[in-house]
């Protein structure tokens, strides 16, 4: 939900290319998506967004456009189906080890 609220917000979006959030975003539209694992991914969106006015801005306008066509009852869905996914693969990782 944070994602949601970050756009509901104003702000444009970088974040993890996997989870329920990343569904809602669209790379390039309403927020940059990133390999989770790669920081240089997440400096070099950051660095656009800093540096590409005309992208930020669309990022924008369109993040506050999305978020006004989404209903809190799914973004609780979405929220408790990506803890779910967290606890699955930590509890995989604990199996595993």
């Amino acid at each position: 939900m944070l994602c949601q609220e970050a756009m509901a917000s104003g702000l444009p979006v970088v974040i993890a290319n996997g989870g329920g959030s990343a569904g809602l975003v669209e790379d390039g539209f309403n927020g940059l998506l990133c390999d989770a694992f790669n920081a240089h991914d997440y400096i070099r969106n950051i660095d656009k967004l800093l540096k590409d006015q005309n992208l930020r801005s669309k990022i924008i306008q369109n993040g506050l456009a999305h978020t006004k066509k989404l209903k809190w009852s799914t973004l609780t869905d979405i929220y408790f189906r990506d803890l779910e996914i967290l606890v699955s693969s930590v509890n995989n990782q604990e199996i595993a080890v």
